[in-house]
């Protein structure tokens, strides 16, 4: 996303935009905190756009930050392993830290290092922020998929935010591809998949499944009734029972 464009429409991303604009013209170190996927290093990325993004595994790296910038953002700030180090280091050198963390950490350490700590809440406490968010993951992905769909065609209540953004754009980008898919393209996805997965003497029985449940699906959502499906699929209603017994945790 955008730098320049941490999109804000629910109560919790105004309150965390309205403290980056502030932090934007003081030199305060700021932690950032959220599950992985709500914003956090585009947050951070738009308070100080040009420091360099080090991840806190990259410990090395980080101990060289007196050669790099005078300021820096550090994600996954939860994985540095010698935190007293890195104050000392920040402290000597008077290098400013933007960090991010999936884990809220008590450690009186932290407050030495950051005056102001924001939080950015799930994608599903913050509902107001996901039609802008899709919207633009939606352009985002026709421009790069070369591919013109109707946004008025997206379900929102099936999209992914298990991992808020980054499944929010992998949905979208799913979504968008699979609306334009041939039959010789599913074909080929599926034959990916087999290769991986075949090698007993049961397959065939086993992976029918893979055609059964859309199939039964789309005719459970289309046609409503049990008795409809089993007719216009051509099958005994005892069958089509135990079909979708067998196949419930796909369906």
């Amino acid at each position: 996303m955008d730098v320049t464009n941490f999109i804000a429409i629910s109560k919790s991303s105004k309150e965390a935009l309205k403290s980056a604009n502030l932090l934007k013209s003081v030199q305060i170190n700021c932690l950032i905190e959220g599950d992985i996927g709500t914003g956090k290093t585009t947050l951070a990325k738009y308070i100080v756009p040009n420091a360099p993004i080090i991840n806190g595994n990259n410990f090395d790296e980080i101990l060289n930050l007196s050669t790099l910038s005078n300021v820096a953002i550090i994600t996954d700030f939860e994985n540095i392993t010698n935190l007293q180090k890195l104050y000392e280091i920040i402290s000597k050198n008077r290098i400013r830290i933007i960090a991010t963390t999936k884990k809220k950490i008590n450690d009186d350490l932290f407050d030495q290092f950051f005056g102001v700590k924001i939080f950015l809440p799930s994608l599903k406490e913050r509902i107001e922020d996901l039609k802008p968010l899709a919207r633009y993951f939606f352009n985002e992905a026709k421009k790069t998929l070369g591919i013109d769909i109707d946004e008025h065609s997206i379900d929102y209540s099936k999209l992914d935010l298990s991992q808020n953004c980054i499944s929010l754009k992998r949905s979208i980008y799913f979504y968008i591809l699979s609306k334009n898919l041939k039959d010789n393209e599913i074909i080929s996805i599926l034959e990916i998949f087999l290769e991986k997965n075949i090698g007993t003497t049961d397959d065939y029985r086993k992976f029918l499944y893979l055609y059964e449940a859309p199939l039964i699906k789309v005719a459970l959502n289309k046609y409503k009734s049990q008795l409809q499906v089993a007719e216009q699929l051509g099958l005994n209603r005892n069958t089509l029972r135990k079909k979708i017994n067998d196949l419930k945790d796909f369906l």
